[in-house]
């Protein structure tokens, strides 16, 4: 159900950040479940593994060594595609 509600935003939306993806996906579901960000991890490594989503790795200018790139995830074209 997770990866379903992630194609939806990015579908909506565009590419994003995973922590945007979590924050849009919890202020929607809210009233129903809690959804963490190592679950939203989980799945968007495995969209990008079963190559249903890609991601475009951007370098930052941070100092901290765990956010020297930021990951937009978005919809692969040729997954839009398919069913047009």
């Amino acid at each position: 159900m997770v990866p379903l509600y992630i194609l939806g935003v990015l579908q909506r939306m565009g590419p994003m950040h995973g922590y945007r993806i979590k924050k849009l996906i919890s202020e929607q579901l809210s009233d129903f479940t809690q959804i963490k960000l190592p679950t939203i991890y989980y799945h968007l490594e495995k969209m990008t593994q079963s190559g249903l989503i890609s991601v475009d790795v951007i370098d930052s200018t941070s100092s901290r060594p765990e956010k020297n790139h930021l990951c937009n995830y978005g919809i692969r074209k040729a997954c839009l595609q398919k069913d047009a």
